[in-house]
């Protein structure tokens, strides 16, 4: 990954957006059924930055699988197509 305060910047590697918004199209794509799992391996126990951005891969993952299950999905939206909608409340 590009940018992580524990270990500094590396120029390029990707974005927590962009794993994010890979991670939840997987998700989206694969469906309850072909979706097998997330694997998450050697993460340093004082990194607590990867085990937050960690936490979110596993949520965006579920949250593509749960819309391909549930049909809510309109296709591929990006995240930042996503963020811009405004829901009235």
């Amino acid at each position: 990954m590009g940018v992580s305060p524990d270990y500094g910047d590396e120029p390029l590697g990707i974005s927590v957006e962009e794993l994010l918004e890979i991670l939840y199209q997987a998700g989206l794509q694969a469906g309850r059924e072909r979706f097998g799992g997330l694997s998450i391996m050697a993460l340093p126990p004082n990194a607590h930055t990867y085990h937050w951005i960690m936490m979110y891969a596993q949520l965006y993952a579920l949250a593509g699988m749960v819309e391909s299950v549930a049909g809510w999905s309109v296709g591929a939206v990006t995240l930042e197509e996503r963020a811009a909608v405004h829901v009235p409340g």
